[in-house]
């Protein structure tokens, strides 16, 4: 929810030039003890990946939990970069998953990137941050499952795949209209899918259990 990593940290405090950061990332899943013994953050204020005093510290975390709480979605993304991955809950631990992870948001994803794909060619690889790449915890994709309980959460890291080229970070201009429009080509995937899961099934409901009542006794007086 923080945007691109460049803008995933809240600066707290300075102090004879040493900046002391909150790496948002960290934030949400995990809190007291248990972010203390979690992999992938780090208790040091002066470490990129310290998860703050506690779980919901920072002004940012805890408006976007409030507002997710008060408006409860099916599905939850964020988007983030770069790698080239679409991240599934969860990524505190290695070879740690949803009960739904095989049954439904892998192969949701799979679909989505599949679509993503057939655009542009990018590559995608589907997985945890765990097992793809390292334990990170307290990521909002983890908190918006484990904890929220939506449905479909999922991390996307966008484009480059690596740094092979010199990019990382810092995406080249000419690059950005492409990724744009391959990701919304996946984001329609997981809408529609939503939408098949969720809307339709209540507008049937909705009219099925309506009574429309038409008279025709004009018709018959004729």
């Amino acid at each position: 929810m923080c945007g691109t990593e460049c803008w995933s940290t809240a600066k707290e405090a300075e102090t004879n030039s040493v900046v002391m950061e909150t790496k948002m990332q960290r934030l949400r899943y995990v809190s007291g003890d248990e972010c203390s013994r979690a992999s992938g953050s780090s208790t040091n204020p002066c470490h990129e990946t310290y998860h703050g005093p506690s779980a919901f510290s920072e002004p940012e975390t805890l408006a976007v939990r409030d507002y997710l709480e008060a408006n409860k979605p099916e599905a939850f993304i964020t988007l983030h970069s770069y790698s080239q991955m679409w991240l599934i809950p969860y990524g505190h631990r290695k070879r740690s998953y949803p009960q739904d992870y095989h049954t439904a948001l892998r192969p949701l994803a799979e679909k989505a990137t599949k679509a993503l794909y057939d655009l542009y060619g990018t590559k995608y690889q589907v997985g945890t941050g765990a097992d793809l790449m390292y334990e990170a915890s307290g990521g909002s994709h983890d908190w918006a499952k484990g904890s929220l309980k939506v449905n479909y959460a999922y991390l996307i890291e966008l484009r480059p795949q690596n740094t092979a080229v010199g990019h990382g970070f810092l995406l080249p201009e000419r690059e950005i209209p492409a990724t744009g429009l391959e990701t919304f080509e996946a984001i329609k995937v997981v809408a529609e899918e939503m939408v098949a899961q969720f809307v339709e099934p209540e507008i049937r409901r909705r009219v099925n259990s309506s009574q429309i009542l038409v008279d025709f006794s004009p018709l018959l007086d004729k």
